[in-house]
Parts: structure tokens; sequence; C-alpha cells
């Protein structure tokens, strides 16, 4: 497995990691993944308090060789100073680890002053809970912004959403501004929930181009996103199959003249999958934040009596 260095930092993240949204961590065969993925070069895995699957991953965690880099984020309801220091001390419980290597506010919230937020998260590196800082979800302005009330650390991450369906971090220039910031882009959603699909013309191409690698279009659809050296990915994955698949990806590299040919198609695409209006009402505050905690507790407990 490829490796990027996360940030201006000295720590080298594989360049897939495993996502755990929506993942339900106790069923049968996500342990055998775990350790299937560890022991073919994956070295962290990236998680969040909303998530409501930290106390099962962690669980995982002591089954597999290796010891994992963990990543995980803060809810937007959590971001005044206290709460931040709450919410990171219950997260290293629930992980059963000493020190979390990257802690990431997971949105921005609008209603509470980033250098509350980030003066607790200081305070955590200082006492070594956390490793690095990093965001998600924040837009240039908002991580300009994050950068500037930083004292003795730095921004090493912004975890977005980057899909060949969904290329706005490049349109806008986002991409950019955290490769010149040496600031590593976590992408989440890099197969587009599977949605790649319903874009006919992008998904033949795909197809068309896989031909010639002997891969998928999904397999096309994530090297893509992984080709910029600073960028990482960070899929669902919940079987065999798709472990195995995802492993595939780092047998084959795509030529410049594909990702040229890829990059014009989605110049097409203009669909932002989680939509720019709902992004900007999850900003104005954290409320939301409780719901879809609540949303994914029921969700993971109903999965679990349905193994």
């Amino acid at each position: 497995m490829k490796s990027k260095v996360l940030g201006d930092s000295n720590t080298k993240f594989s360049e897939i990691g495993l996502g755990t949204w929506k993942l339900i961590p106790d069923l049968n065969e996500i342990p055998k993944v775990v350790n299937y993925l560890f022991e073919n070069g994956v070295n962290f895995i990236d998680t969040a308090e909303m998530y409501q699957n930290e106390s099962k991953l962690g669980s995982i965690f002591r089954t597999i060789n290796k010891e994992p880099f963990i990543v995980t984020k803060v809810s937007p309801n959590h971001l005044h100073y206290d709460d931040v220091i709450k919410s990171c001390n219950e997260s290293l419980s629930k992980l059963g680890v000493k020190q979390i290597t990257l802690y990431q506010i997971h949105w921005p919230n609008h209603h509470i002053n980033i250098k509350e937020t980030l003066s607790a998260m200081e305070y955590l590196v200082g006492q070594e809970k956390i490793k690095y800082i990093g965001v998600s979800n924040f837009n240039q302005n908002e991580l300009e912004e994050a950068m500037s009330c930083l004292k003795n650390n730095k921004i090493v991450s912004d975890q977005l959403e980057y899909n060949v369906a969904f290329t706005e971090i490049e349109d806008s220039g986002l991409l950019n501004f955290c490769k010149n910031s040496k600031i590593s882009v976590i992408a989440y959603s890099p197969l587009g929930r599977g949605l790649i699909e319903n874009y006919k013309n992008l998904y033949n191409r795909l197809s068309e181009i896989g031909i010639k690698y002997n891969v998928n279009a999904f397999q096309v659809a994530l090297k893509y996103t992984i080709s910029d050296k600073n960028v990482i990915a960070i899929p669902k994955i919940s079987s065999m199959t798709h472990a195995t698949e995802i492993m595939n990806c780092e047998n084959f590299d795509l030529s410049q003249k594909d990702l040229d040919k890829i990059r014009d198609i989605t110049k097409d695409i203009r669909k932002p999958l989680a939509g720019r209006s709902l992004r900007k009402i999850l900003k104005v505050n954290g409320s939301w934040a409780k719901i879809m905690e609540r949303h994914e507790r029921l969700r993971i407990e109903k999965g679990s009596k349905s193994d």
C-alpha cells in the first residue's frame, strides 16, 4: 500500500484508509475485513463520535497485530472548550487508546468561536491525548480562519467529500489551496456512495478505461481520487469482496491521458451529492448533530438485532 505524508507532519498514512460512516462493526465479517486491510498495508481507521461506533471499533482494534492510527472527530454541537475536552476523553475511553492520532472538527459551527475550539484542541495536543489537529467540511475561508487561530500547531487535514461525480474542491480551488498549504485532503465518499452509475456518460467512460487495466469503473473512480499526491481516501469497506476489490486498486496507475479524459467529463457534472444548500444549513449550528447521533445509534441497534 502506498503511503502519503499527513499534512505538514512526520507521519505517513496509507493512501487508502477505512471509513466507518454507516458501518456496523459487530457484523461478523467486519473484524476479518479490518485485519485483512491492515495486513495489506492500510494503517488508519476513520470514525467520529457522531457515528456511535467507537466502542465497537475499539474492541476490533485489540484483534489487530499492528497498532492502527486512529482518526476521529468531535461533533459540531460539542465545540465549546470544555465540551471538546470531554468529547475527546470519551472517545479515548471508547476506542481503548491512549492517544488519538488525528482529531478533527466534524463540521464548522458558526455559533461557536473557532478560537475557543482550537484552543481546546491545542490543550489536548499538549496533554498528548491527540497528536494532530484537523478539520472536516471546512471551505477555504473557514480553513484559513482556523489556521490563523492556532498558536503552536498546524491544521494537517481537511476531510471533504470528493469523488469523480463531485469535484467541487477542484473547481473551487480548495484542493490546490490545501496542497499549497501542506494540508492533506481526506476524501470521504470517494466512490460517490455507489451513485456514480447514475451518471451514465461518466460511468461508461470509467468502464472503458477500466478495461485497459482489467478493473471496474469503481476501481478507476477510486484511483482517480487518490491520483493526487495530497489526497487520501476513506471508502467504507464492509465485506471481504469489497476489501479485495479496493486493495486491487494498488496494482495499477492511471496514465495522465486517462486522468485527463476523466477530468474532461467531470466538468459537465455539477450535482453535489450532499447539496450546497444543505451544507450551509449544517454549518449554522450543531443542533442537527444530536438528531444524527440518535438516528445512527438506533440504526446500529437495529442492524445488530437483525444480524
